[in-house]
């Protein structure tokens, strides 16, 4: 039997009311390595959640086990009070549950305009005329009307990140999990993505979870953030909160919040394309 403490019920229960994914005292292991302690967290539908700590922390863990990609040791993962933790990815999905990885997933051989009409049609369960409406109207929204014919593998990186988000409403999603979507990009690609994160949450109400290293973008964006660190989470509240959290300084940020916020645009990423976090 799961014991769900009181400050899991508390994380829950804020976001009962309305559609929600949610993880309750989640524990992983691997081997002799708990890469989660007991975490809790819920995404309601309209709702952007941040989602930070360093590399290693378990914030990717903590994704695959809210999208059935691994199931946790012990602790529940919910969908609408439904348990699905051990559910496969695919149920999960075609509960309208989709996601992103840090290490983009395209099929490099399809155009952009197959890439995003094949969820539809997967995951989406739409007919084959409906669904390249849908992946048309996807692409113009996305600005990617231009290249629909083109091959996943000629496009510019920023253009794969824009091709993956899109393939993930084409099934319509009610939760969507970004994994660290704007690693390798500029400020201004990041500031795009940003607009975009938001469009996508006015226009379909979407509960959106958000795993980036940008914390600008995480405080300007999430309504609320979530914050790991080796395997347990140490903080959770809104973006002042956040940023006065001695915890999370010490732990994450190792200095002024808005000291990392004015660096991360200020020096070039050594490493684009990161390996995926765990």
């Amino acid at each position: 039997m799961t014991v769900v403490s009181a400050d899991s019920r508390n994380t829950v229960s804020e976001t009962r009311s309305r559609s929600t994914l949610a993880a309750v005292d989640a524990t992983k292991d691997f081997g002799g390595v708990r890469a989660l302690k007991s975490v809790s967290i819920a995404v309601a539908e309209g709702e952007i959640c941040g989602l930070i700590g360093p590399n290693g922390s378990g914030k990717t863990t903590l994704l695959n086990c809210l999208t059935g990609f691994i199931h946790p040791t012990t602790g529940t993962v919910t969908l609408d009070g439904e348990d699905i933790t051990h559910r496969h990815p695919a149920q999960i999905a075609r509960r309208r549950v989709a996601r992103t990885f840090q290490n983009i997933r395209l099929f490099d051989r399809l155009t952009v305009l197959q890439n995003i009409e094949v969820n539809a049609l997967a995951a989406g369960g739409l007919r084959r005329d409906a669904s390249l409406s849908t992946a048309r109207q996807l692409a113009e929204e996305f600005g990617l009307q231009g290249l629909l014919e083109s091959y996943a593998a000629d496009l510019s990186y920023g253009d794969r990140r824009r091709v993956e988000i899109a393939r993930c409403l084409g099934s319509a999603p009610r939760f969507l999990l970004l994994d660290e979507p704007t690693a390798g990009m500029n400020a201004d690609e990041t500031a795009a993505l940003g607009e975009l994160i938001q469009q996508i949450r006015r226009q379909r109400n979407c509960g959106v979870l958000l795993v980036d290293h940008d914390l600008e973008l995480i405080t300007l964006h999430c309504d609320s953030i979530t914050v790991l660190n080796e395997g347990s989470r140490i903080a959770q509240g809104d973006s002042a909160a956040i940023q006065s959290n001695q915890a999370v300084v010490t732990a994450y940020i190792g200095e002024s919040l808005e000291q990392a916020m004015g660096e991360r645009h200020s020096r070039p990423n050594p490493n684009p394309r990161p390996m995926e976090d765990t």
